[in-house]
């Protein structure tokens, strides 16, 4: 959780601002991106209805897309082919 973000659109950042970045950044990992505190991803959580699926328009619901995105994105530019394997 990286901020929350009042109605008008002003984030607080209660556990400091840009941490994660900085440690990828450090450690040569990739940042995929940050997710606010919403309180539609803490019901749906409680509840065990992911909010991607239940409310796919939700902001929060685009941003576990693009994050997922991301992921998949470094997982390929990073796979390499298997091995073959000969045998004379």
């Amino acid at each position: 959780m990286a901020y929350f973000e009042t109605p008008d659109g002003k984030r607080t950042h209660i556990f400091g601002e840009g941490g994660a970045r900085r440690v990828a950044a450090e450690v040569g990992a990739p940042f995929l991106g940050e997710i606010p505190i919403d309180v539609a991803l803490r019901e749906s959580c409680d509840v065990g209805a992911p909010l991607t699926a239940t409310q796919p328009d939700h902001p929060v619901s685009k941003r576990f897309r693009e994050i997922a995105s991301a992921a998949r994105g470094n997982v390929a530019r990073m796979s390499k082919p298997a091995p073959a394997i000969r045998i004379k």
